[in-house]
């Protein structure tokens, strides 16, 4: 949900609201959109500004990642990136210090909740 909401104000939304807002907010937050303010609920906000925080990742290191949330080993990743095991466990080192994690199973949690990767 982040990653849409972020997505949204990214291309221009200017509120964000969600389906529990009560009438008077939602009001509220109309008018202000009409004055042409921007108008987001606390946490919505706070929420956003970690995503925008989230580290930059190199193209392989996104490939990596993808590969890791199929639940592929590191052969696996090796093999269908065409790289040696140890860069991709090279990779995974620098992912986890760039995510803030300590293993595997984090850095894909953390990759499909930041929306880096998605699960098809």
């Amino acid at each position: 949900m982040d990653e849409d909401i972020f997505r949204a104000m990214d291309s221009g939304a200017k509120s964000y609201l969600l389906k529990d807002t009560p009438e008077d907010e939602l009001a509220m937050t109309i008018r202000a959109v009409h004055a042409g303010q921007e108008k987001l609920a606390p946490k919505l906000a706070e929420r956003l500004a970690l995503r925008q925080k989230r580290p930059e990742l190199s193209q392989r290191e996104v490939e990596v990642l993808q590969l890791l949330v199929r639940g592929r080993s590191n052969k696996e990743i090796g093999s269908s990136l065409f790289i040696t095991e140890d860069t991709v466990k090279a990779h995974l080192k620098t992912l986890f210090v760039k995510l803030g994690v300590q293993d595997r199973t984090d850095a894909a949690i953390t990759a499909i909740r930041q929306g880096i990767v998605h699960l098809k």
